[in-house]
């Protein structure tokens, strides 16, 4: 990995049948671009889906465009080309956050990590409770339900 840009000098030598030989050297030929190096972090680590936001922050070198796919593929805002976006997810699930920064001279790195958004069990369960209580749900089998 280059973080700045090296040039490399090209020697040549050519030979002929009869023994001849040359040499000739081009200073300077190649160009080896730097390339930038993906990174972010997010924010909150965990969260529910009564807090579904969760803020992106680009921690890339040397990155002139940045490419978000959030791993949400039925979000309509499932990309973003923001340097440091928020993304609302739908639901809870395990979603894969994959950056891809490009660099001024065309150089790509990519990098992804996990995001989950966890389901409120302690919610869940609360409603389950209040549900019983007001009779509209009854764990018993069926033919208790009536009596």
């Amino acid at each position: 990995m280059h973080l700045q840009t090296v040039l490399y000098d090209v020697t040549m030598t050519v030979t002929s049948d009869a023994g001849c030989s040359d040499v000739v050297t081009l200073p300077g030929f190649v160009t080896v671009y730097p390339t930038p190096v993906a990174a972010f972090t997010f924010d909150p680590l965990n969260t529910t889906e009564f807090d579904p936001e969760i803020n992106f922050y680009n921690q890339s070198l040397l990155g002139n465009t940045y490419d978000w796919n959030f791993g949400e593929i039925i979000s309509l805002q499932n990309t973003s080309v923001d340097l440091t976006p928020m993304h609302a997810y739908q639901g809870p699930g395990l979603y894969t956050v994959f950056l891809e920064v490009t660099s001024v001279d065309g150089c790509v790195d990519t990098v992804s990590h996990p995001c989950i958004l966890n389901l409120n069990l302690q919610f869940m369960s609360l409603m389950l409770l209040v549900l019983m209580k007001m009779g509209v749900m009854s764990f018993l089998p069926s033919r208790y339900w009536h009596r």
